[in-house]
C-alpha cells in the first residue's frame, strides 16, 4: 500500500482546515487542535513546521495565533507531501535504480510517476476543503 506519513495527512488536514476560515482570521494551536481532533502536542509541532517552511504566518499576543500565508488556491497537494515526504514517485525509475539502462518497465514507471506528480499537483488546498 502506498501512503502518505500520517504527520504529512495531519499536516494537510490543518491546511484544509486554515483554508476554509476567512482569510484574515487567526486561529490558535488549541482552537486547530479542537477542530481537527488531532491531539495538540502534533498540532503544534506541524504548525511549527508549516510556519518555517512558508505555509503560515503568525501573529504574537493575546489575539496571536496563525494564518495562510498565501490563498488557498495557489498551494497544491502536491507540494505539501513533498514538503514532508520529498520529491513524490512511486519508484526510483532512472536516478539510483541499478538495472536503469535495461529494465524494460522503466519508461512505463516514470510515466506514472509523471501522471502522479501531475495530478497532485493539480489539486489545491483548497479543492481539499469542504467548502469548496
Amino acid at each position: 500500500m502506498i501512503r502518505v506519513q500520517k504527520l504529512t495527512d495531519y499536516a494537510i488536514v490543518l491546511m484544509a482546515e486554515l483554508a476554509e476560515k476567512r482569510q484574515d482570521s487567526v486561529w490558535t494551536a488549541r482552537e486547530l487542535s479542537e477542530q481537527s481532533a488531532i491531539p495538540i502536542t502534533t498540532v503544534s509541532k506541524l504548525l511549527k513546521q508549516l510556519h518555517n517552511a512558508g505555509w503560515l504566518g503568525s501573529s504574537r499576543g493575546p489575539q496571536g495565533g496563525y494564518f495562510l500565508a498565501q490563498k488557498p488556491g495557489k498551494i497544491s497537494l502536491l507540494q505539501l507531501i513533498e514538503a514532508f515526504e520529498g520529491p513524490m514517485q512511486l519508484t526510483d525509475c532512472g536516478s539510483t535504480c541499478q538495472l536503469d539502462n535495461t529494465c524494460p518497465t522503466q519508461k512505463p514507471w516514470q510515466r506514472i510517476n509523471q501522471i502522479l506528480k501531475k495530478t497532485l499537483s493539480e489539486i489545491s488546498l483548497a479543492d481539499m476543503s469542504t467548502h469548496s
